[in-house]
């Protein structure tokens, strides 16, 4: 799965008047599990992320409304030093690790 405007994604008309969030792609991630795993609720979930996609699994993980991921993959998706943003991040991750 592309996020919005990435990769082989669709290009939405209104895409550069419209900003996408993350909160959208969560959405866009959640509503495409439903789609594609009918008995999603009854599966073990494994959600990989890959860079920004890595923030989107992130949030899918505790976001209500979602089925929250058994196992969650990060790669390479906190590059750098620990800025603001990075520490949001890490944050969600001791969340999510808390909560498992």
């Amino acid at each position: 799965l592309d996020v919005r405007g990435h990769g082989d994604s669709q290009v939405r008309d209104d895409a550069l008047t419209t900003k996408t969030t993350f909160l959208d792609c969560v959405w866009d991630l959640h509503t495409t599990l439903q789609a594609t795993v009918p008995d999603l609720p009854d599966r073990e979930l494994i959600v990989m992320g890959h860079s920004m996609g890595g923030r989107v699994t992130l949030l899918h993980a505790v976001t209500d409304g979602v089925t929250t991921p058994a196992h969650i993959w990060l790669l390479d998706t906190v590059p750098g030093s620990i800025s603001g943003s990075v520490q949001n991040v890490l944050n969600v991750a001791q969340q999510v690790a808390a909560d498992a």
